[in-house]
């Protein structure tokens, strides 16, 4: 921790002219603050009428030893370029920053975010035990015990969707409440969507018309209470957290609260709080150092691990709408998952976990994996990796394949080698056109649209439907 007080050495990287930070420089001079002047990348252009000292960090003026000592208070409108502009200046001999973390998940961050806001309000006396960037590192890397309650022995916590699973069966068959339709079934009814929920009342044992309308009545009413709840005192659902246990593959069943969790999902919630001993916690956490999270962060892949839970990728809907297509064509027919693509091999841990078939992995570059693998052992799954000429493809694999950056030629190289009774394309929507249109006719089939997302550009995933042994592989 360290205090910024009148005889501190500051200086201000990045400087505005536009905002509420344009006056930072004179302000901090005249409650008596030793502001030293700027660090900015355009510090000869902006040195004329700032009217302060400005550098580059290249060119700044101060010995490494003494930058140890020095306050680097960043400005810079764009807040999520704050970390990574921090971290680059640690590397520069810099050890103390006030800055806007991009996520306030630890208490050490939270607190960052408290003095940064004080200082733009101008509260200068609040600049008091502002953590350290090692500081915040450290339990930024240990930072999975994100806990909405903890005791001595069970502790409360957001799991996604994709982990929680209903009572435990035998050979793990048991769905993932994705798929539940028994309560999804009741909960369109509920909604107003449906007017027959027959598959729950034979599940919850209801035969009799009496027993039936007594039942959804009190569906109906605890339907209603939680509406309340969710609208008035969403806190509820963490005090009344269902109750969940370890499934040592992998994934976790619910034990009590199957339809707080349901009705959470059918609301939109892609992460459910949920109530689970201390040692399941730990079962599912494992181990995972600096250097691997920082590498599995910068896929932007949904990772269902303590560590990655507060990462925004998991609410993009493409993810989803994927694995509901693969559960629909998995579940009825006989079939193995061929992931080719740069998501690590999410779909492939997907299909596996909820799916329950055969999954495979291409990859051709060593780094990655190792990354996969790695990514892998945090989601306690274990699925083969291959390079592309190792594999057989067979008539009823499911194939997702994507086409990045300027792959074309190798991605159509792919469409011409793969066998497979549905093929998943995720593709550049600027491609769309051409691309599908050659896929079709290589391939044969009937063309689907699963969904769409956008990363650097806006990108379709489509699906070209074939029968077994009926490809009309077009005019090859």
């Amino acid at each position: 921790m360290f205090d910024i007080q009148k005889e501190s050495r500051i200086v201000l990287y990045g400087h505005s002219q536009f905002d509420i930070v344009k006056d930072k420089f004179r302000e901090l001079k005249e409650r008596g603050y030793q502001v030293l002047g700027y660090i900015d990348q355009r510090a000869k252009e902006i040195e004329t009428y700032v009217q302060a000292p400005c550098w580059t960090v290249e060119d700044f003026p101060v010995g490494l030893k003494e930058r140890q000592d020095i306050v680097i208070i960043l400005l810079l409108q764009n807040a999520r370029m704050h970390e990574s502009i921090v971290s680059s200046l640690c590397g520069r001999g810099f050890k103390k920053f006030l800055f806007l973390p991009e996520k306030a998940d630890t208490s050490e961050k939270t607190c960052m975010v408290q003095k940064y806001n004080a200082f733009i309000r101008s509260e200068y006396d609040e600049l008091m035990g502002i953590p350290e960037w090692d500081s915040l590192c450290l339990n930024s890397v240990k930072g999975g015990k994100r806990f909405l309650k903890c005791g001595k022995e069970r502790c409360t916590l957001l799991v996604p969707v994709e982990m929680l699973f209903l009572y435990e069966q035998e050979q793990s068959l048991e769905e993932n409440i994705a798929f539940a339709e028994d309560y999804l079934e009741l909960f369109a009814v509920l909604e107003g969507k449906a007017f027959e929920c027959g598959r729950y009342f034979n599940f919850m044992g209801a035969v009799e018309k009496e027993e039936k309308e007594k039942l959804l009545a009190d569906r109906l009413a605890l339907y209603c209470l939680w509406e309340h709840y969710r609208h008035c005192d969403i806190n509820y659902f963490i005090e009344a957290a269902a109750l969940v246990s370890w499934n040592r593959r992998g994934y976790f069943n619910i034990i009590d609260g199957h339809h707080r969790v349901i009705y959470l999902m059918a609301k939109g919630y892609k992460k459910i709080p949920v109530s689970m001993p201390l040692k399941d916690y730990d079962k599912w956490i494992g181990e995972a150092d600096q250097a691997l999270s920082a590498a599995l962060r910068r896929l932007r892949v949904p990772i269902p691990h303590p560590f990655f839970l507060n990462e925004e990728c998991i609410y993009e809907t493409h993810w989803q709408k994927v694995i509901h297509y693969l559960y629909a064509a998995g579940q009825s027919r006989d079939c193995r998952f061929v992931e080719i693509d740069t998501y690590m091999g999410y779909y492939a841990g997907a299909f596996q976990r909820i799916v329950k078939k055969e999954a495979l992995i291409v990859l051709e570059n060593e780094t990655d994996k190792r990354l996969c693998e790695s990514m892998q052992r945090l989601m306690h799954q274990k699925i083969p990796i291959l390079n592309y000429p190792e594999v057989m493809f067979r008539e009823t694999d499911l194939v997702y394949l994507k086409l990045a950056g300027n792959e074309e030629a190798s991605f159509m190289r792919f469409i011409k080698d793969v066998t497979g009774q549905c093929i998943l394309l995720d593709i550049p929507w600027e491609e769309e056109g051409k691309t599908l249109k050659e896929a079709v006719r290589i391939l044969g089939g009937d063309l689907k649209q699963i969904g769409s997302y956008h990363r650097d550009k806006a990108y379709g995933i489509y699906v070209i439907e074939r029968s077994v042994g009926n490809y009309g592989r077009g005019d090859d």
